[in-house]
């Protein structure tokens, strides 16, 4: 790991499980909303803010739903 953080091959890895995480469970599965939030925090870090806010807002519904 880069000090301070991560590098681009260990957030990039990290997008890719947490995307297919969602695409084997689906958006309205028990910890969708929590994974969402996650991924939205790493599109942001990439600079992916337009896929970080709809993450967000998909989090947000999801919890909605889910409680």
């Amino acid at each position: 790991a880069v000090e301070g953080g991560c590098d681009a091959w260990e957030l990039d890895y990290a997008i890719k499980k947490h995307e297919g995480f969602l695409e084997k469970f689906g958006p309205n599965s028990e910890h969708a909303g929590g994974t969402l939030l996650q991924l939205g925090y790493l599109y942001k870090k990439i600079g992916e803010y337009f896929k970080a806010i709809e993450a967000f807002k998909s989090s947000s519904a999801t919890f909605s739903i889910n409680s």
